[in-house]
Formats: C-alpha cells, sequence, structure tokens
C-alpha cells in the first residue's frame, strides 16, 4: 500500500506514525502530519538522491527485497494534539532507564515542533509545579544558577553536573557567594565554590570547574532552596547571575 483513498483522507485529519523495519521489527521513524505523508518517506528515497540516516535506511530494506512497514499510531487529531503524541512517544522510546532500544532505533532524534517536557519522577513533577518562587528582593548573596537540564542523571550527580567546566567569566564567579544548581526551573542544590575557580587544562581559558563546601546554614537553605526561578525568554547560556538589590 503507498497511499491512502481519497474518503480515508477525509476522514484521517492529522494523525501520528512510525515505520518499522520488517527485518529487526524496530522502529526507525516517528513523525506526524496529514494527507499521505506517511508514504512520502519511501517514495522520496527511493526516487532523490537526498542523504539522510532515515533515507538511507529505507533504501538498504528496499535493496533487500523487504518493504517498509508503515503504523499510524493515534488519528482524528488536531494539530497541537498530533505534536504532543509525537513527543511522547520520542521522549519514552530514547528514555534511558527504559529498555526500548529493543523496540526502536529512531533515525530522528526528537520533535523539533513542540517542546518536549521530558518523562520525569513524580517528586520532580511536583517541585516543578508546587515550588514557591524565588523572591528577587530578599536575594542576599552574590549568586550564580547553573541550569543542569542537560547534565543531570540522578540526585547522587548534581554536584558533578553542576561545577564542571562552564564558560564562565572568572572575576564574576570569583566574587559569587553561592552556585545554585537548577534543574527544570527549580533550585535543587547550593553549593558554596572554592575560590579561585580552577582552569580547565583540556579546554579553552573560559572554562573553568569549581570545588565546593556543603551549605548546611538554614538560612541560606530557606532562603533559595526549591524555589523556582523564571528563566529570561532571551537567556541562552545556561548560567545566570544574580546580586542583591540591582535585580
Amino acid at each position: 500500500m503507498d497511499h491512502f483513498s481519497q474518503k480515508t483522507l477525509e476522514e484521517l485529519n492529522y494523525y501520528v506514525y512510525w515505520l518499522i523495519d520488517p527485518r529487526t521489527k524496530k522502529i526507525f521513524y516517528i513523525w506526524k502530519w496529514k494527507y499521505n505523508r506517511v508514504f512520502e518517506h519511501v517514495k522520496c528515497a527511493l526516487k532523490d538522491a537526498e542523504e539522510s540516516d532515515k533515507l538511507n535506511l529505507i533504501r538498504e530494506i528496499n535493496s533487500n527485497w523487504y518493504e517498509v512497514e508503515h503504523y499510524i499510531i493515534r488519528h482524528n487529531l488536531t494539530e497541537i494534539e498530533s505534536w504532543k503524541v509525537e513527543a511522547s512517544i520520542i521522549d519514552i522510546l530514547k528514555f534511558k532507564k527504559f529498555n526500548f532500544r529493543l523496540w526502536a532505533n529512531l533515525t530522528n532524534i526528537s520533535s523539533w515542533h513542540f517542546k518536549l517536557e521530558w518523562i520525569d519522577k513524580t517528586e520532580n513533577i511536583e517541585s516543578m509545579y508546587s515550588a514557591e518562587k524565588l523572591n528577587y528582593k530578599n536575594i542576599k548573596h552574590n549568586l550564580l544558577i547553573i541550569n543542569i537540564n542537560k547534565t543531570y542523571k540522578t540526585a547522587e550527580s548534581v554536584y558533578e553536573a553542576t561545577r564542571k567546566w562552564r564558560v564562565i567569566n572568572p572575576e564574576k564567579a570569583n566574587h559569587i557567594d553561592y552556585v545554585l544548581s537548577e534543574y527544570k526551573g527549580v533550585i535543587r542544590a547550593i553549593f558554596k565554590p572554592s575560590k579561585p575557580w580552577i582552569q580547565s587544562p583540556f579546554h579553552e581559558k573560559t572554562r573553568r570547574w569549581f570545588e565546593w563546601n556543603e551549605v548546611l546554614d538554614k538560612d541560606i537553605l530557606d532562603l533559595y532552596l526549591n524555589k523556582s526561578v523564571e528563566k529570561k525568554k532571551w537567556a541562552v547560556m545556561p548560567i545566570r547571575y544574580l546580586y542583591p538589590d540591582i535585580n
């Protein structure tokens, strides 16, 4: 089968689909759209010279006298609903703690249409939505907030995820009182960094890391720990400086 009938097209609306390698029975591509989009990948691979992991795999399947298997996962969706379903499936199949690698070998990394919310533990979801906002008027120290969304793995690894090889201004860093480790908008840990910060022997001069002292002062913990912080819309770097009285 290489197309839907007109009647089906009129009823389908947006849908989410995946493609399967018939030799391994593994999912290798997930997407969403409408019309006959699900069939277009094979047609493109066989007619065009464009190169990609997806298209090359389709050509390999075809050259071995097999046909790509097409599956519709959800249909009759709105466009936004289709983005969310696709993003959720990709999240599940790529989540490192789940052994879904036996099921899938995706040639697309993620959904670029929709911001993924990521799979997380229930306690992290709770803290994300229920955390009290950091009151910037109450800031009493020179702070450096480091976002660890891309480096965080477990609660035990927050320190390592926070401290190493940051592109940082050494003059600013050496005047910092506390480093706040922010994961998904919530301050998860507080460190008192060593001074001066240590220059990386492997990277350019701007990359540095710190050694730490555990913060046990209850007043400091009450001020900053488990507080939510808003990310500036223009912010690109995973670091942010906050100072008393000038925020």
